[in-house]
């Protein structure tokens, strides 16, 4: 089976065209030693032809400054690897093949046979595309060239077919005589271990600029593309005042979205899972099944899937954002911000992921070049409030803040959600400021971000990320929501034998005269529970969540969230509907509107202890994934230990005083 390695800079659409060409035939691990994944995948052709593809990380060069950028150089200098390739695909970005072609002579010079695939042709005039191929066969040895462009969906029956040929043509017009070829490899193994050594700094940057000139005496008379929309745009969007106001107002507008269009879908989920509650309720007899069905399985998985528009909304965002060209201008914008609290402009996408899943934005880190920035980075990370967050904060706000609309067109709850994002990311840029003293600095590496031009965003790009991201949230989170949920049920329904044959044996009698009597129904059911062993574990560590406002089935819910935030709803609402049928969202929290604490005398969720909890969840360290990634990332349990410490103490200490200040 051929071996076909998919090569090219950021941001080129190389990745898109492994996902195209592999499908679901991936798989993901890591190169030796280092946390940069190793993607490959299975491409069959139409003849029945096998091709194993290697999706190497995208760089600019082969002068190896990040992790990605190491891992490339490597690879391409194995000749032994199992994995080193018989030829390369290597994908262009149209728009910039002056900056695109520098790695491509390197590869050459290493003897990799190149195919060329020209991407977002669409940017190109009909006559240019013809000139811009002849210029790349020029410098290349008259290399194949395929012109594509994955926004319109064209050139891809043609990159198949190149595929499926037998031969290609050895780049010559960068190559070295064999002895240089041989001094050049060594020369590239020596940078690849010693990436700060100013005499071989000094030697690359030469020879990268040798290159450059030579692309560019090629490309001389190159018509260039039509900027100016670009420009006028970039006049607003990254001016020193009106970018940072455009910037909120979008993100605004994004969050806004969030409640406003999730509404209705999120109204029809909540009647049908209380029709299909009802309606299993009624077809299966009284008993165990029912209940575990009920008020097991049903209240646990309803209770996330309600949350999943609004999660599928924010990704669309977030995935328009990135392809429309404006999330590099964000970078651009916060950088000279970032920099002060002793962060960078390539924070800002580990950052703004975060808001979205913690595990990817950690990882996405990994581009930056600097070590202690990136630290900073993956520790403030998780104090962005992620996508699992938003179920909890849509569930607490309610008790905060009324759902009105004020000025015809501000939702008050929506604005009070932004403040919660905005508190989380303020405090981080405040931990961010104190730990650049903190953490010795090994290195220090300008900023360097490729603007690219603005496009219309891909659709279905958003659609297919909106699909996939709730189709993960769903089943990933299912998995865990559904084993909670069975052990809450157990947990809530069974005690000790003793303990549970004196409640029914007490209020025997009374249930046999009064069988309907649901007040009397739900006083049994109160103390059978505070007799299981959910409220005996509630119980023991009330003591130490009582100052924060939250009770002992409260303090149940927050602990089972560490597995997973949205846990927390579905753990709410198993404990309050444990043996009866699984309330509306809308209803349980008119219970705990109502229903009295005894111990204090107020309700059991009030303005106070909701305030407390969206505090808590603010800070508190998102889930056990998020130390397991931290750990990956830093090649130890030093930092995600010291992470986990530092958030769950920061947590509860600001969640104690907001509630005695409301209380």
């Amino acid at each position: 089976m051929k071996r076909i390695a998919l090569i090219g800079n950021p941001n080129c659409g190389k990745t898109s065209i492994f996902n195209l060409l592999t499908g679901l035939n991936q798989k993901v691990g890591n190169y030796p030693g280092v946390t940069v994944d190793k993607k490959t995948g299975t491409y069959k052709s139409d003849k029945g032809e096998k091709y194993l593809l290697i999706d190497l990380p995208g760089t600019y060069s082969l002068n190896p400054i990040s992790e990605d950028e190491v891992v490339v150089n490597r690879f391409l200098l194995d000749p032994e690897s199992d994995l080193y390739p018989d030829y390369a695909i290597y994908v262009c970005d149209a728009s910039n093949l002056e900056r695109n072609l520098i790695l491509a002579s390197q590869v050459a010079d290493l003897g990799i046979p190149i195919l060329f695939v020209l991407n977002m042709s669409d940017l190109l005039e009909e006559n240019e595309i013809g000139k811009s191929v002849m210029r790349i066969q020029h410098l290349f040895s008259d290399s194949e060239v395929v012109v594509m462009s994955l926004l319109k969906g064209t050139g891809v029956k043609e990159l198949k077919l190149a595929i499926e040929r037998e031969h290609l043509p050895i780049q010559d017009s960068f190559f070295k005589s064999d002895a240089e070829h041989s001094t050049y490899r060594t020369f590239r193994l020596q940078k690849s271990k010693d990436r700060v050594n100013p005499e071989l700094n000094k030697k690359e940057l030469a020879d990268l600029n040798h290159r450059l000139a030579r692309i560019r005496e090629v490309f001389k008379d190159r018509k260039k593309i039509d900027l100016s929309f670009t420009h006028k745009l970039d006049a607003i969007l990254t001016h020193k005042v009106l970018g940072y106001l455009s910037m909120m107002i979008i993100f605004f507008v994004m969050f806004q979205s969030v409640f406003w269009l999730a509404s209705y879908p999120m109204d029809w989920i909540d009647s049908g899972f209380a029709w299909l509650t009802e309606k299993t309720a009624e077809a299966l007899p009284p008993g165990f099944f029912n209940d575990f069905i009920t008020g097991g399985i049903l209240a646990g998985i309803g209770g996330v899937v309600i949350f999943l528009p609004q999660i599928m909304i924010l990704f669309g965002f977030i995935t328009i954002l990135e392809d429309s060209g404006y999330m590099s201008r964000v970078s651009f914008l916060m950088d000279s911000l970032l920099s002060r609290v002793g962060l960078g402009g390539k924070s800002v996408v580990p950052i703004v992921s975060g808001f979205a899943c913690a595990i990817p934005a950690i990882m996405a880190a990994r581009n930056i070049e600097n070590e202690r920035k990136r630290l900073i980075t993956i520790f403030i990370t998780p104090f962005m409030s992620c996508s699992a967050r938003l179920p909890v904060y849509v569930f607490l706000v309610a008790f905060i803040v009324p759902d009105e609309i004020v000025g015809g067109i501000f939702h008050l709850q929506g604005l009070f959600m932004f403040g919660l994002y905005m508190l989380g990311l303020i405090i981080a840029l405040i931990i961010a400021f104190v730990l650049q003293f903190l953490i010795k600095n090994s290195s220090n590496n300008l900023f360097v971000l490729e603007m690219p031009i603005y496009r219309v965003p891909r659709w279905r790009n958003a659609l297919v990320s909106m699909y996939s991201k709730g189709k993960t949230f769903v089943f990933e989170a299912g998995k865990i929501i559904l084993a909670i949920s069975v052990l809450l049920w157990v947990l809530t329904t069974y005690g000790p034998a003793d303990r549970m044959d004196r409640i029914e044996k007490a209020h025997a009698a009374q249930l046999e005269m009064n069988p309907n009597n649901e007040d009397l129904k739900n006083l049994v059911q109160s103390e059978k529970l505070q007799s299981s062993y959910a409220g005996i574990i509630g119980k023991f560590i009330e003591p130490v969540i009582e100052p924060l406002g939250f009770d002992w089935k409260i303090g149940i819910a927050v602990i089972t969230s560490f597995a997973a935030r949205e846990v927390f709803v579905a753990t709410v609402s198993t404990i309050y509907g444990n043996g009866d049928d699984v309330e509306k969202i809308s209803e349980l929290q008119n219970r705990l509107q109502t229903e009295i604490n005894p111990k204090t005398g107020k309700t059991v969720l009030n303005k106070a202890n909701a305030a407390s909890l969206l505090v808590f969840f603010v800070f508190a360290l998102q889930c056990m994934s998020t130390i397991a990634i931290v750990k990956r990332e830093t090649n130890g349990w030093k930092w995600p230990m010291i992470q986990l410490g530092f958030m769950t103490i920061f947590a509860y200490l600001t969640s104690f005083i907001t509630y005695q200040l409301l209380a």
